[in-house]
């Protein structure tokens, strides 16, 4: 009808933000607190539990980064992760900052720090899968330490926390990022899932727009070489055996055969697997 006037009309459009758990790998590189700093805003981060530990003892770990370092760390990689202690370190002095910008899982909910109306089950799930992957780590004092630790939580973390990934770094020496060297060491299968793939692409395709978005593009430019890391764990009903069985330690709840079940065990990672894909490399894929 000419000349009806119709009131203004708005129309809101909410979109679940993209939510990456960050390697303590990349964290602990030169430019992990700066990129993690700016991309917060645009998504959901999530951190390893244990890497506040590593926080706490900061001022240790700058000055004696051996002591934090992998095997086979070099000088400029460790003076690369005082770098990063350093600026990690301000940005939890700055009042609030962490706790408002990341999330996090702790040994109680209490502890933790997830996002409104999160379910809190969260909590106990990834204990059950922490505690079940523990068992599948090398008891050589070599191959342990507060990365490989903190390593364990996120790659536990990203198994229950549905829809969710880790953000890693690829050495440019390295045919796969560091992460999946330890999870081979654990037993858990990785695969490199290539450019061509149609899945990988259309995720690959959103991440970089992301990364337009936060205005972190730079960082690519300046060498970061990004790679996301998926962790398909499909036997959820043996962790939650596991999580009732932590339910009280002094009482052995019977299984589906009514067997009991005296500790969790690393059978819920039996079947896991890995999979991960460069954001910028192609590696030939076309060749």
């Amino acid at each position: 009808m000419a000349g009806l006037l119709l009131p203004d009309l708005s129309v809101q459009v909410s979109q679940r933000r993209w939510r990456y758990i960050l390697d303590p790998r990349l964290a602990l590189t030169r430019f992990g607190a700066s990129f993690a700093h700016r991309l917060a805003p645009y998504a959901e981060l999530w951190l390893a539990p244990e890497f506040f530990n590593i926080l706490e003892s900061a001022a240790l770990y700058r000055r004696e980064p051996e002591l934090l370092a992998w095997p086979d760390t070099g000088r400029a990689a460790a003076d690369e992760m005082r770098e990063a202690l350093f600026a990690w370190s301000n940005l939890r002095d700055e009042s609030g900052y962490i706790g408002g910008s990341f999330n996090w899982v702790g040994d109680a909910l209490r502890e933790s720090s997830l996002p409104p109306g999160f379910d809190e089950s969260i909590v106990s799930r990834w204990e059950a899968a922490t505690r079940a992957l523990d068992g599948r780590l090398p008891q050589k004092p070599e191959l342990s330490g507060p990365i490989v630790a903190a390593t364990r939580d996120a790659v536990a973390l990203c198994a229950v926390l549905q829809a969710s990934s880790i953000l890693t770094v690829r050495p440019a020496t390295s045919e796969s990022p560091r992460i999946c060297g330890s999870l081979q060491a654990w037993g858990i299968p990785c695969r490199r899932i290539v450019h061509l793939d149609s899945l990988a692409a259309i995720e690959r395709e959103a991440f970089l727009r992301l990364l337009v978005q936060a205005g972190v593009a730079q960082f690519a430019w300046a060498g970061f070489d990004l790679a996301v890391v998926h962790v398909l764990l499909p036997d959820l009903a043996r962790l939650d055996a596991s999580m009732r069985s932590m339910c009280d330690d002094d009482e052995l709840l019977p299984d589906d055969d009514g067997h009991p079940i005296s500790a969790p065990s690393s059978a819920p990672w039996d079947d896991a697997q890995v999979f991960w894909f460069d954001v910028y490399r192609d590696n030939g894929d076309a060749a």
